[in-house]
């Protein structure tokens, strides 16, 4: 009977698990997730009448990847890159139409309607401390900082955000935001999108037969309500993650004490067990995601195919850091010796 860790394992490396929500594709080297982004575009081609869709941090690695699958496919044509935001945007859209968007709710716009709201301002709180001079220089500043911070919440705390809205919550904070809120008919940010979005995939059913396809190439950090995002658009497409890793056992193996302390936990010193430092200073934001990305069971399989080219030619030290690197096997002060070696 296997235990706990090697069913995970087996079930984490299952390239075919169905009810998997995302596949993970990943690598050490760009290079390397982009000729597995071709190859899978060559073994599973999209529809002709659609395009393949790519999300990718910013445009010049868009552009980049275009070159790079050119030299792989000898064509790439009908690509549809996207960034992450016209992404889920767009994704949320083609089920619920008549969202219009957030830009009356984006920093730039949200500022001046704060600014305007804290003119006639009342009451017994901070706000109305601060502003009670009257001047206009210190409402602008400060209707500036909390249009970024409120921004943040709608990314960061959208429980914090919904409360508001339902009438829960006191403070100026949460009155604020209720004024703010109703800002136009149909105009909707994005925690009321996602909410949207969630609630009309809930009444559809799942579409069978063959989806389309979606990959995200190196994707930056994903909050939380991102990942919401990506969770909900796997019930329509398949998703697909091409993500960078210091090392290639991260994402197929088991959830460990170096992860944790990577994290910021302290298992691997309680424990006794030695951590890699260095991997551990590298894969923070790996080891982020995959916590977001495993709140929910069966949430990913990973895709492990060997990475020919990984590793520089010859026999030389940065071939061997590199190598020990990414079978997980030197700590952060034999890699610095190798380096510094001469």
């Amino acid at each position: 009977m296997q235990s706990a860790p090697a069913e995970q394992l087996s079930l984490l490396l299952d390239e075919n698990q169905p009810d998997a929500a995302f596949r993970v594709h990943a690598s050490h080297r760009l290079e390397t997730l982009a000729k597995r982004l071709a190859e899978e575009m060559g073994r599973h081609p999209a529809d002709p009448l659609e395009p393949e869709r790519i999300v990718v941090p910013d445009a010049l690695l868009g552009q980049w990847l275009r070159l790079e699958l050119a030299t792989h496919l000898g064509v790439a044509a009908h690509l549809r890159v996207e960034q992450p935001a016209q992404f889920a945007w767009a994704a949320m859209r083609e089920e619920v139409a008549e969202l219009t968007g957030e830009s009356v709710y984006g920093p730039p716009h949200l500022r001046w309607r704060i600014f305007d709201r804290l003119k006639d301002w009342t009451g017994d709180d901070e706000i109305a401390r601060y502003l009670q001079d009257g001047d206009a220089r210190k409402r602008f500043e400060l209707a500036d900082q909390l249009a970024v911070a409120y921004d943040r919440c709608r990314v960061y705390r959208p429980d914090a955000i919904r409360q508001w809205q339902q009438g829960r919550g006191s403070g100026w904070h949460a009155r604020l935001w209720r004024e703010l809120a109703p800002a136009a008919a149909g105009a909707e940010h994005w925690v009321d999108a996602i909410d949207r979005y969630r609630d009309r995939l809930e009444r559809r059913p799942r579409p069978a037969g063959t989806r389309q396809r979606v990959s995200f190439f190196h994707p930056a950090a994903l909050s939380p309500t991102y990942v919401d995002v990506l969770r909900l658009a796997a019930r329509v497409m398949d998703v697909h993650l091409y993500l960078l890793s210091p090392s290639r056992d991260f994402w197929s193996s088991p959830p460990s004490a170096r992860t944790d302390r990577a994290a910021g936990g302290r298992a691997a010193a309680e424990n006794g067990e030695r951590s890699n430092e260095l991997l551990d200073a590298w894969g923070r934001s790996a080891v982020e995601l995959r916590t977001l990305l495993a709140a929910e069971p069966d949430a990913f399989a990973v895709v492990d195919r060997p990475g020919g080219g990984d590793l520089p030619a010859g026999a030389g030290r940065a071939r061997s850091v590199r190598g020990a690197t990414h079978r997980e096997e030197a700590d952060a002060a034999t890699c610095l010796a190798a380096v510094q070696r001469r």
